[in-house]
């Protein structure tokens, strides 16, 4: 069954990086490290 996550993303809008770029390389880091798996549930606060 999938988990719920509760996860924190840091975006910076003043970033020369796009919102996008920098929340999609912090879900690639959550995934690589196995905090992210395949059928979890992420949920905006």
């Amino acid at each position: 069954m999938p988990q719920r996550k509760d996860l924190r993303f840091q975006v910076i809008p003043s970033s020369a990086t796009p919102v996008f770029r920098q929340v999609h390389e912090q879900v690639i880091r959550l995934i690589a490290s196995g905090e992210l798996r395949s059928g979890d549930i992420v949920h905006g606060g």
